[in-house]
């Protein structure tokens, strides 16, 4: 930014900002307990190098904090969903063929073991494999009872 008018340079600072403020939606939680929130951000693609490395700090900053992210872009029809802790991406699942747009095509809900411990006070990471096993009973039962659309 150095050679820059002052006037860019505090647009692009305000701009900053805006990008990495977070705003709340809703409490999705037990109105007793307030550990649970939502939030919303929505930027430029170009971006989006900045609001990760500012998530990926911000969760290294409270790293038994969980971080479940949902991303998408309906122009390129892609989605997807990651998971955060202590700064580090935990899991994450892609769905970049998508058939129709602004539609999820193959997108797994990563998410359902996670608030599942959450809400049962289970230890972190407790329930992914048994989720992982049940979508893989799931999936191979779809596969033998689909001779119906043969």
């Amino acid at each position: 930014m150095r050679g820059q008018p002052e006037g860019e340079i505090i647009k692009a600072l305000e701009d900053l900002k805006e990008l990495l403020e977070f705003k709340p939606v809703d409490n999705p939680g037990h109105q007793s307990e307030d550990k649970v929130r939502r939030f919303n951000a929505s930027f430029r693609d170009r971006l989006s190098d900045i609001a990760w490395s500012h998530i990926l700090e911000v969760s290294d900053s409270f790293p038994v904090t969980i971080f479940l992210i949902d991303y998408y872009d309906q122009q390129w029809s892609y989605t997807g969903k990651i998971v955060i802790r202590g700064g580090e991406v935990v899991q994450e699942v892609f769905d970049g063929d998508k058939r129709s747009q602004g539609l999820d095509w193959a997108l797994l809900d990563i998410f359902a073991p996670f608030r599942a411990e959450y809400f049962a006070e289970q230890e972190f990471g407790s329930l992914w494999r048994p989720w992982l096993e049940a979508v893989m009973t799931a999936a191979t039962r779809l596969l033998k009872d689909d001779s119906i659309f043969d």
